[in-house]
């Protein structure tokens, strides 16, 4: 009887410990499966740009995103763990996607301004630019800005560079995106367009055949590019903040700046 009790004594630990194996792998094998807190409140950050503006913003007919700003929100983001979701929409509505809370960024080589400054918050800027003529092949007599008196000049609707080319007395045709207005100027419709200068040194050297000529007028104000957020986003704008100022010291900002513009000449 002892003999026989120890052994159902035996069995039932042995059964218990079993049973405590199987409890503490199944419960390891939930928590694998489960996401963290942490993974699972992941904010994705929605992104407003331009469907295409070279070579900040840049999307293939198949819907593949590149660019300049694209590449540089995406080092930022691996920097400061965030995600982003890039929404392309139509330059006239990019502020009001911010203001009506429908994007989170706006993007697109967008200079700061006091009134708009007054509307939403930029990060530090992430590129120092200014207004440039890019000339077609058939107008060697544009050598200033003064020379667009009289003439069509391609600019971007709702850009400052509206206004710029009717200062100058040139006849400002407005087009819907920047490189309708480039593609206007190489086909002869204009005579030249007005843009960033970072923009239209992308083009010109893109596009070496057509033998488009960049000229800067160095009275004009050096522009400052940045990323807009909606104002009061502290925690937002300072996590971008962190990350440019990291993507700048590692080297990975000059890398992509030498990538999308080269030497930047005028």
């Amino acid at each position: 009887m002892i003999r026989t009790k120890t052994l159902l004594t035996t069995f039932s630990m042995l059964a218990f410990l079993v049973a405590c194996s199987d409890n503490k792998t199944a419960s390891s094998n939930t928590e694998s499966s489960t996401p963290s807190v942490a993974e699972a409140e992941v904010k994705v950050y929605r992104v407003s740009s331009e469907a295409n503006y070279e070579p900040f913003i840049i999307r293939s007919a198949e819907g593949r995103q590149d660019g300049f700003e694209f590449e540089l929100l995406s080092a930022i983001g691996e920097k400061q763990g965030l995600k982003f979701e890039f929404n392309p929409r139509p330059w006239e509505v990019l502020f009001s996607d911010i203001t009506e809370g429908k994007a989170d960024i706006i993007s697109s080589g967008i200079t700061i301004t006091p009134e708009r400054q007054a509307e939403i918050d930029f990060t530090n800027p992430h590129f120092e630019t200014s207004t440039a003529l890019l000339v077609g092949k058939n107008h060697p007599e544009i050598k200033s800005f003064a020379d667009m008196q009289g003439k069509k000049i391609a600019v971007q609707t709702g850009t400052l560079q509206d206004t710029i080319a009717k200062k100058f007395g040139g006849e400002a045709t407005s087009e819907t995106g920047t490189w309708l207005s480039v593609k206007a100027t190489m086909a002869g419709q204009t005579a030249a367009t007005l843009g960033d200068w970072g923009a239209m040194s992308y083009y010109a050297s893109k596009y070496p055949q057509e033998n488009l000529r960049v000229i800067k007028n160095e009275q004009a104000t050096v522009e400052q590019l940045a990323f807009g957020v909606r104002k009061g986003n502290e925690d937002l704008l300072n996590k971008l903040n962190q990350g440019l100022e990291q993507v700048k010291a590692d080297g990975t900002y000059d890398k992509l700046r030498s990538k999308w513009f080269g030497e930047l000449k005028s």
